[in-house]
Order: C-alpha cells, then structure tokens, then sequence
C-alpha cells in the first residue's frame, strides 16, 4: 500500500445510460491498491443514477445534484479528491488495462513533478494522445476555469507550463476513449477558447502565428479524413505512426479488460 500513492479517479455524468457501466466496471477492477472513486452526476433522469447506485459499495463519494457545466463539476470533484493525485476518468471512458495505474505508478514520481502524462487512445485511431493525472494540491489550488466550454484543461496545462511547473511523460497506454465528444464536435468553440488562452499571455505577432497553425492543423485534419479512405494511404500512415511511437498499437474494436475471459 505504502509504494502505491493514493490516486483520486473523478468521474463526472449526466443522461449516460448507456455508457456509465463501463466506465465504473473500469475503474472498480483496477488492481491498484489504493484508489479513491468520486463520481459527480449532474442530475440524471434516464436511469444513469440506477446503475450509479448498483456499485455505490465501491464508490468513495457520490453526489447528484445541477451543476454549472463539465467543468463546474470536475472542480466538485476535484475538491473532495484526498488523493496525492487526481485524474478524471468521464463517462464513456475507461481504462485500457487491469494494472493501467499500477504500471504508470510502479516507478516514483519525483516530489517536483506535478503533471503525469502517459498514452491515451481513440476507440477508431491507430494514434495516441495524452491523459494527464495531476498532483492533488497543485489542481486544488488550480481549479478549471469554468468560463471555457471545452478548453479549460488546456488553460490548466498552458497556465502550469508557464508557471514552470514539471511534467513527465511514461509511455504506458491508460486510457481508452470514444470520439464525438463535445470538444471534437465544437472545433470552432475550442478554436476560440484555445486563442482566448493564448491571448492572455503572448504577444501580437504570436497569436498570428498560433492562428496559422489553427487553420493549418483544421486543413490538414480534412485531408486527412479524405486520404484515409483510401487503403494504400492508411496503409502507410498507419506503418509511420508504428515506426513514430514505441507504444504497441491496441487492437480494435477493444474487448474491456473486465469481459475478457
């Protein structure tokens, strides 16, 4: 118990029926030895709260009530976490692994280190992304902004780099996460909030190169999604990305870890 650090899993939920099983079935079969579960619903009606309630015997803390957004209720969360670390774990996630946070964990993190990255994947790309766990009393004292609808993790991220804070990056698969959400839907929302971040601390002339790099990245994101549907491009993408990163692709579609037999 004493090697492992208390982490604090926060998932947040509203009207996710369908979803919200796997997520907590994710989190509850972790091998990790010392785990703390909070779940923050916003006030469902569609029958999320029954399937809450059916595990509440595993959940550390339980709340449903109206918040003020997504990110109103990470910070709920947040705030009762007692963890050394904090990560959300939202509905229609779950972890890629039984031992996902006994791996990331199994090697100490240094007492300066206050952000934990390892891979994170989408259910229908070969490539990765980032899932961030932060250590508890930075993110307390560093809640979300709740005035951004889809950026305020970047404003956290941005702000805590600037700050100097540290990071490490371990190159372990953790999480599994599906596409459509809202900050995929609503590029033109996170477009402006991730310029309003930026705004608030670079000069002129940065925020003209970082709005060419926005509207660089949308045309090549449409191109992308062209070229893919054809077999002998995905093909070679699909061999660079291996080459690119060291992490073995997941295959899909994913069997969860708990159904495996």
């Amino acid at each position: 118990m004493n090697q492992f650090p208390k982490l604090s899993i926060v998932t947040v939920s509203y009207n996710c029926v369908n979803e919200i099983e796997n997520t907590i079935l994710s989190v509850i079969n972790q091998d990790y030895p010392n785990l703390e579960y909070i779940i923050i619903d916003g006030g469902s009606t569609d029958g999320t709260l029954d399937i809450i309630k059916k595990y509440q015997h595993r959940i550390s803390y339980f709340v449903s009530e109206p918040d003020r957004g997504l990110y109103d209720a990470m910070n709920k969360g947040i705030e009762k976490a007692s963890g050394e670390w904090v990560t959300m774990r939202n509905c229609g996630d779950y972890f890629a692994e039984k031992d996902s946070l006994s791996k990331l964990f199994s090697e100490q993190v240094p007492d300066d280190v206050d952000f934990v990255c390892a891979a994170a994947y989408r259910v229908t790309d070969l490539g990765y992304y980032i899932a961030t766990f932060v250590r508890t009393t930075w993110h307390k004292q560093h809640l979300f902004d709740t005035q951004y609808r889809v950026s305020a993790d970047f404003n956290l991220l941005y702000n805590s780099a600037k700050a100097g804070r540290k990071f490490v990056f371990r190159n372990i698969p953790v999480v599994i996460f599906p596409t459509g959400g809202f900050s995929s839907i609503r590029w033109d929302v996170g477009k402006r909030e991730g310029q309003k971040v930026l705004g608030n601390y670079d000069s002129t002339f940065q925020k003209i190169i970082v709005e060419f790099m926005i509207f660089k990245i949308r045309i090549c994101f449409m191109f992308r999604k062209i070229l893919k549907k054809i077999p002998a491009i995905k093909k070679k993408r699909d061999e660079i990305l291996k080459r690119q990163y060291s992490i073995k692709p997941l295959p899909l579609p994913l069997t969860p870890f708990w159904l495996e037999k």
